[in-house]
């Protein structure tokens, strides 16, 4: 995504508040939205006490992202054929919860591998530890394929200058 959005409850819930602002954004087929936002920043870091801090700049508040429901759960994801110790990754399990971030591509350093990526299977799934912690990219065991499969890209429309 060009654009990181965060849910508005989450915003609000850590008393974020920034400039209110009307976000234009395109989806295929040249389907646009207008939404009333704020653009924040904030800072965010892994899940240790002592995990470095990041700052996240131009991020618009959003009232429904709409996100796929995920689950993972860690033990599971270790294939029998693999001895991955995953006694040493930062991770906690987590079951139907619904993302309220998304991060632009300026702020992608943050989930860029920081170790080689370990295939758990043939088909995959993949973990690897970023600076924000670990990510799980590809199908994990157990999880059920959609049947209406979604694509999203969105991006900032330009406003016209207003004149007063």
């Amino acid at each position: 995504a060009n654009v990181s959005m965060l849910d508005n409850n989450i915003a609000r819930d850590l008393d974020l508040h920034g400039k209110r602002e009307t976000l234009s954004l395109q989806w295929l087929n040249e389907h646009c939205v207008s939404h009333n936002t704020e653009k924040i920043d904030f800072t965010i870091s892994g899940i240790g006490r002592d995990d470095k801090r990041y700052a996240i700049t131009i991020v618009f508040t959003t009232s429904n992202l709409s996100l796929p429901i995920q689950s993972c759960h860690l033990r599971n994801l270790v294939n029998s054929h693999e001895s991955i110790d995953i006694s040493k990754l930062k991770f906690n399990d987590y079951s139907n919860v619904q993302p309220k971030l998304i991060l632009s591509l300026n702020h992608c350093f943050l989930t860029v591998p920081l170790d080689v990526p370990r295939l758990l299977s043939f088909a995959g799934p993949i973990v690897t530890t970023t600076r924000l912690g670990v990510i799980v990219y590809g199908p994990t065991a157990g999880e059920k394929s959609l049947v209406n499969k979604r694509a999203l890209h969105a991006r900032i429309r330009a406003q016209p200058n207003k004149r007063e």
